[in-house]
């Protein structure tokens, strides 16, 4: 599979670019991962903080439970009932927020149970301390699942903290009811001993994993005077193991107890807010850095796009410096060269394919020398391998002696082309003194009155035939002589007018034969003119002649002469059956005949229009064609009127806005149109088309008969009845008030 060099270099460079993003995202994972372990800790954070809550509850019922028992009063029992519901409203909350996928790792079913458990001992609660404590201990044991996969120290401590409350407050109920009567039995103090080292090693692990604040707080209060006499109370009933020596009231040791219990639950409280405070500040922390990240991230991307789309563009754009320099090279265009101020690979091969641009424009230069005929200099090779120098020297040799041949046989075609051309001079000549002779005795037969009737048809066809091949004998002599240069210019004044009449009259028999319309127009300011009369009159003979002859019958052929810009312009216009644009390149050469689609065969030799250019030419004018099949054909001549100077290429514009002008009417206005319903309505008609200006006549002409309408024409009002009683019309077609006025004869 081929690969363009913009897409390898392209994936060069994205090939490391991956790798950065790569290492970005999963930077960024990485980040993301720390991020939601963070929530996910925090969640476990605030289940145990919640529960926490629970054990407090809990803890008080289990407080208002004691004291109903130790003294059953209406109001205890009020105390009692109302914690509960308080404790309940609690719990089923947490029930609610587990429902919501908030405790979903804690095994509610089972919390729920031993709760529904605690709502009947309120009417025993002398033994609801038991079943408290057994809930507690579910609970704890709960919160110590929750936290055994987090590794903060705040959470440990407040952990710790809530096992030396709860073992704390397991120690008061056991003294209390020691004091209450007044016996420390031997359970009791198992049960003291135990609570007493579960506290002081909750405590231990409280005072490791607490921060300096926590702690210098909890010491400021671990040691004010109340908590120090209950804590001293502890260890002596610890040390002589009876109440005997304990000289205080149930009330205030309850009291007392209760307390130091407030005191760490309150440091509990410090450690929540603590915990919360600190997940709020890292969450806040993580997220600015996450969002630095994808900030940073999007700026490296940018810029790294950027930067790779510099690298390929600067390669790119260098390469196809190299590509559009090689392809110059190839079509053979040496010019310019490369030069790269970076110095690399890439300007090595700048520098050869300069090189090899010069060689190839030295050896162009070679070549441009041996084109244009310099084959005398040798072509020096510069080695071995300098094949084209080789193949630009063999070359030069070849030509040298093609040169020299093509010289002598140059010659020798020129003398014989001479040799030709005054063979068919002299020839012409030779055969036009007896022709002559031909054609006077032609003319006295015809004017004999003793011939018979077929005689008189033979002689009629000598004489026909006597003048055509006169004619061609003219056109062969006078094309000899402008071939070989011996025609001669002789500029006099000559008489316009009186020529126009002259060749008026010698075409307008040939015209009636074919009932074609032959007009003429002249537009000067004087009648006389200084031109070769004879080159002009012969000019015009062979332009309105061949106007004639490719007219179909009933056609139109408008000859005018005017003045325009120091020029004579000479229009030959007619509706004959048109030269196509193939074939309009062709027209001006020698031989060359237009196929006569009417006849199917045409007379003459085919010099005419190359004798008509030829003397355009020696007269400094200009000629140009117009045409179209079946659309007619249209000669423009333009003569200088001051012979000596000279008309460039005709090009018919207008010179307001360079586009071909359109013919005008009479009144100035621009060519009408005829409507496709007006065409329709002479379809099969003889058609007598009248309109003043022959110029416009010819268009509506050449669009009626190419649509197969018979149309005759009249340019003033005495030719109308003429036409219409000899031709038969059908139908008058009239231009009047910017409008087509139809009206049928029959009718």
């Amino acid at each position: 599979m081929k690969i363009s060099l913009k897409y390898q270099l392209a994936i060069l460079v994205i090939a490391p670019f991956l790798v950065v993003i790569f290492g970005i995202w999963h930077t960024i994972l990485k980040q993301q991962q720390s991020i939601n372990f963070l929530k996910k800790s925090y969640v476990k954070q605030e289940k145990a903080i919640y529960l926490s809550n629970i054990i407090h509850e809990l803890q008080k019922e289990r407080d208002y439970a004691i004291v109903y028992a130790s003294n059953p009063l209406i109001e205890n029992q009020i105390l009692l009932e109302e914690q509960f519901y308080h404790t309940d409203s609690i719990f089923n909350k947490y029930f609610w927020l587990n429902k919501n996928d908030f405790f979903m790792d804690v095994d509610t079913s089972a919390l729920k149970k031993e709760r529904n458990q605690l709502s009947w001992l309120l009417s025993s609660p002398v033994e609801s301390e038991f079943f408290y404590n057994s809930f507690i201990d579910i609970l704890l044991d709960k919160i110590h699942d929750l936290q055994k996969d987090i590794t903060l120290n705040p959470l440990r401590a407040s952990y710790a903290l809530l096992q030396s409350k709860e073992y704390f407050a397991r120690i008061r109920n056991r003294v209390y009811e020691a004091l209450m009567f007044r016996e420390f039995n031997n359970k009791n103090f198992a049960f003291f001993a135990q609570y007493k080292g579960a506290f002081e090693l909750g405590l231990k692990d409280f005072k490791k994993y607490a921060n300096n604040s926590v702690l210098e707080s909890f010491e400021l209060n671990y040691k004010s005077g109340s908590s120090t006499e209950t804590l001293q109370i502890i260890a002596d009933l610890f040390e002589n193991k009876s109440i005997s020596n304990l000289y205080i009231s149930t009330d205030s040791w309850w009291l007392n107890a209760t307390n130091f219990i407030n005191l760490l639950h309150q440091n509990q409280i410090n450690i929540h807010s603590n915990i919360q405070q600190n997940f709020a500040i890292e969450m806040n922390k993580k997220q600015k850095e996450l969002h630095q990240l994808y900030i940073n991230t999007g700026l490296l991307i940018i810029f790294l796009i950027l930067l790779w789309w510099l690298i390929i563009y600067q390669i790119n754009k260098r390469i196809n410096l190299l590509k559009n320099k090689a392809n110059k090279l190839s079509l053979g265009d040496t010019s310019g060269e490369i030069h790269f101020t970076q110095k690399d690979s890439i300007s090595d091969l700048a520098i050869s394919l300069n090189k090899l641009s010069q060689s190839a424009e030295n050896f162009a230069k070679l070549a441009n020398i041996i084109g244009s005929g310099n084959y005398e200099n040798p072509i020096k090779n510069r080695g071995k391998q300098d094949v084209l120098g080789y193949a630009l020297e063999e070359m030069r040799k070849n030509l040298y002696f093609s040169k020299e041949e093509l010289k002598l046989k140059y010659n020798e075609l020129e003398e014989a082309y001479a040799h030709k051309s005054i063979f068919l001079a002299n020839i012409s000549h030779e055969l036009r003194t007896p022709l002559n002779s031909i054609v006077i005795l032609a003319q006295l037969l015809n004017e004999s009155k003793n011939l018979t009737k077929d005689e008189i048809e033979y002689s009629i066809q000598i004489s026909k035939s006597a003048n055509n091949l006169m004619e061609l004998i003219n056109d062969i002599l006078d094309y000899s002589k402008v071939e070989l240069g011996k025609e001669n210019i002789n500029i006099n004044e000559s008489n316009l007018t009186a020529l126009i009449h002259e060749i008026a009259n010698i075409f307008n028999p040939i015209a009636k034969e074919k009932n074609i319309k032959l007009e003429f127009s002249l537009d000067l300011s004087q009648d006389s003119y200084f031109t070769d009369s004879i080159k002009l009159a012969q000019i015009l003979k062979n332009l309105v002649s061949n106007a004639i002859k490719f007219t179909p019958l009933n056609g139109l052929v408008f000859c005018s002469i005017k003045e325009k810009n120091n020029c004579l312009e000479i229009i030959i216009k007619d509706t004959g059956i048109g030269i196509s644009l193939e074939n309009q390149s062709k027209i001006f050469s020698p031989f060359f005949q237009v196929e006569d689609t009417l006849h199917k065969s045409t007379k003459g030799t085919g010099l005419g229009l190359s004798i008509v250019k030829e003397l355009v030419l020696l007269l400094n004018g200009n000629i140009q064609i117009q045409s179209d099949i079946n659309q007619g054909t249209t000669f423009t001549v333009i003569l200088p009127l001051n012979p000596e100077d000279k008309v460039e290429k005709i090009t018919i514009k207008d010179e307001k806005s360079d586009e071909i002008i359109q013919q005008k009417t009479e009144n100035n206005t621009t060519k009408i149109s005829i409507q496709p319903e007006i065409i329709n309505q002479l379809k099969n008609k003889k058609v007598l088309l009248i309109h003043k200006d022959i110029l416009t006549a010819f268009d509506f002409v050449n669009i009626l008969n190419s649509n197969k309408i018979e149309v005759y024409l009249a340019t003033d009002e005495y030719e109308i009845d003429e036409i219409v009683n000899v031709q038969k019309i059908d139908t008058k077609l009239q231009y009047i008030e910017n409008k087509w006025v139809i009206t049928e004869l029959n009718a």
